[in-house]
């Protein structure tokens, strides 16, 4: 894998769906484009990550990445091990997790494309008493985006179960993807027509356009 394929892979895994899937919520919360402060301010640390890992990737060229850092720094025969462990651990959890996400996500979006999709098929509530934990309660809902989310999910798998230079070369067109619907969002918060932008604490910026319209 090349210099491009690995940066197109690290920005995939750094962007993910996440942003995309708060937007709306981030928005509305804002209340109008100065939801991309927020944006703006998660690059700049993403920017800090980014040299961090790129220190430690310079300074122990080995396979593992976290896994080798943390058992390097904290000692490969000491605690290092169990570090790395846990790493590897956790993300046996995380790592589904953020792919199911991914999926949900697109499901949600391919709803607003397709209104069956929001169809309700199944609605349940749990209530699952944990010892020491106290009273969980979860919505279970099944709708057919479920199953779009679920199919998503498999094909995901699939695209996965290859060489890694495929998956480089595929991580190319979905890197691009990324930054066409990134600035696809923010060229529409920049047609925003609202003379005023309002920010948290009560202060005010002034718009270009000091016409009276809203946001669309």
């Amino acid at each position: 894998m090349g210099l491009s394929s690995a940066v197109a892979l690290n920005m995939l895994d750094m962007i993910g769906v996440g942003p995309f899937i708060t937007l709306p919520l981030v928005v509305v919360a804002m209340h109008g484009p100065q939801a991309l402060l927020g944006w703006l301010l998660g690059a700049v640390l993403s920017v800090c990550d980014g040299l961090v890992v790129a220190e430690l990737g310079a300074s122990m060229p080995r396979a593992g990445g976290p896994y080798e850092y943390l058992k390097q720094i904290y000692g490969p025969k000491g605690l290092g091990r169990m570090m790395s462990f846990l790493f590897i651990w956790q993300l046996t959890f995380s790592a589904p997790l953020s792919i199911a996400s991914g999926c949900i996500g697109l499901a949600a979006y391919a709803g607003y494309l397709w209104p069956n999709l929001r169809g309700v098929w199944l609605r349940h509530n749990l209530h699952l008493a944990i010892p020491l934990l106290g009273r969980l309660e979860a919505n279970v809902v099944i709708t057919p985006g479920t199953w779009l989310a679920m199919g998503t999910c498999a094909f995901a798998v699939v695209l996965l179960y290859r060489r890694i230079t495929s998956i480089g070369r595929l991580s190319k067109w979905l890197w691009g993807g990324v930054l066409v619907t990134v600035a696809w969002v923010i060229s529409a918060a920049r047609s925003c027509q609202a003379c005023r932008v309002y920010l948290p604490g009560g202060t005010a910026a002034i718009a270009n356009d000091p016409s009276p319209e809203g946001c669309a």
